[in-house]
């Protein structure tokens, strides 16, 4: 691991995630996730009941992955962005993460509690398909995830679109990342990105029931922290 580049401006965002209703955006303003929250209004996303009101989005940038393998999210305060206790929320439900190699921004369930995957094209969304647990799936600009009881928290994620004067920014930024990160933990995340997803977290009469897949690529019952250790 090298020491990161202190001519960089680490706060350059790589994705935005954009609640859906009003409780989806209660559920992102809570006071672990504040240094994380902007006004969503600024980046072009408007409020789900009213386009007058402010809209709180979460900001996802290169200084949360400084020295970690991923973002990680879940009700547990050891995450990166903290989701309400609740029923069909888990300690630890999802992670996202760029691909080693080609760059493609991932998103890998972590737990037995479903996470829906929705592709969304213009005004028009797919029910969605919850993911098996360890599997991954590419975001793109039209990526939805729904979660919890009743699919009740929705949010869209939006990757941030690199254009072509800032791609030296940007290669730059992902290249420090990854020196910020020991050669065995990249490793690790090329495991994750190489899952492919499978349509449910059901387990079939008889079997064992799935452990969860940790940011370190370990089996376990729960994501404390995508930190390196």
């Amino acid at each position: 691991m090298t020491v990161p580049d202190c001519d960089i401006d680490w706060s350059q965002e790589f994705a935005l995630i954009s609640p859906l209703n009003d409780r989806s955006q209660l559920a992102l303003k809570n006071r672990f996730n504040r240094r994380h929250q902007v006004d969503g209004t600024r980046y072009g996303l408007r409020h789900p009941s009213s386009p007058t009101k402010r809209r709180t989005a979460i900001k996802l940038d290169f200084a949360m992955l400084l020295g970690r393998r991923c973002v990680s999210f879940g009700t547990s305060r050891a995450n990166s962005i903290t989701l309400p206790k609740g029923q069909g929320i888990s300690n630890a439900h999802f992670h996202i993460h760029f691909h080693p190699q080609t760059n493609a921004l991932l998103l890998t369930a972590s737990s037995n509690s479903k996470v829906y995957i929705h592709n969304v094209s213009g005004t028009n969304a797919t029910r969605g398909e919850s993911i098996a647990c360890g599997s991954t799936v590419t975001l793109s600009a039209n990526t939805r995830v729904s979660l919890g009881a009743r699919r009740q928290f929705e949010f869209d994620i939006h990757p941030t679109p690199v254009a072509p004067s800032q791609q030296a920014t940007f290669e730059k930024l992902y290249s420090s990342w990854r020196k910020s990160i020991p050669e065995q933990s990249l490793q690790k995340i090329r495991r994750l990105s190489a899952q492919q997803p499978r349509a449910s977290c059901r387990r079939r009469r008889n079997q064992p029931a799935a452990s969860t897949i940790t940011p370190d690529g370990q089996a376990g019952t729960d994501i404390r922290s995508c930190a390196v250790q």
